[in-house]
């Protein structure tokens, strides 16, 4: 199931063949640049809406199977994924598709609601995790690293990185509070892949419109979102337990 996020993560690293190129705002615009796209963007898109509708459609077929007290998670799960799926697919999909592609920073933002909404899925289905997050130490240090890299982003006069700080450390963190749940179990590790791809995604597109490495971080920035559709697929598969 991974073998096409590895196909299409490679061939942005390693081709000109996804990103071909970058043309420059201009100045005083909010987003710097925009991507380029090559001839593989195209089997890219069709991989993106194949695999995130497949998932969509066997959250539905276990709507409508699952037990009543099954529904009220999984129809949480399907709700924000879907609010976040339609949503990253309309900036980073749709918009670019059309030559709009200075939105496509946008689409991370979105994929936030699909992580908390997985999150009050997990805690409903599994109580081991709703009790883990009120006494790991984890949240602490979430909420540190928070306040200080707020300050220090408002100290470096970066402000701007404030919405994808807040993005990147609240899904690394609720990724490894999940995962270290039940490190053993599929559905925790699926969910950890989704949540640091999610972060990684979000990181590197804030790093191509601040980098003088524009083209570099533009390629990077597809990695993460080849990963997200096969694992939310997987973890589709998977949920509930």
């Amino acid at each position: 199931m991974l073998l096409p996020a590895g196909l299409f993560a490679g061939l942005a690293l390693f081709s000109n063949n996804m990103v071909s190129g970058i043309v420059m705002a201009p100045p005083g615009q909010l987003i710097y640049s925009a991507p380029i796209f090559g001839w593989a963007y195209g089997f890219y898109s069709a991989y993106l809406l194949i695999f995130f509708l497949s998932a969509l459609l066997i959250l539905v077929y276990k709507l409508f199977i699952s037990s009543r007290e099954q529904k009220p998670a999984i129809a949480g799960v399907l709700l924000g994924s879907g609010v976040a799926v339609l949503g990253s697919l309309a900036f980073s999909l749709i918009l670019p598709v059309l030559g709009i592609a200075s939105l496509f920073v946008f689409g991370p933002i979105f994929t936030l609601l699909c992580t908390v909404s997985i999150v009050f899925a997990l805690v409903r289905t599994q109580p081991l995790v709703a009790g883990s997050f009120a006494s790991s130490g984890i949240t602490i240090l979430g909420g540190t690293i928070a306040v200080v890299g707020s300050l220090a982003a408002i100290w470096l006069g970066h402000i701007d990185f404030l919405l994808t700080f807040y993005a990147v450390l609240a899904n690394l963190i609720l990724g490894l509070i999940v995962l270290l749940d039940n490190p053993q179990h599929e559905i925790n590790r699926s969910f950890a892949l989704i949540t640091w791809a999610i972060a990684f995604w979000s990181f590197c597109l804030y790093m191509a419109n601040v980098s003088e490495q524009i083209l570099f971080w533009a390629r990077l920035s597809f990695v993460g979102p080849a990963i997200i559709p096969a694992a939310f697929l997987y973890f589709s598969w998977l949920f509930p337990r």
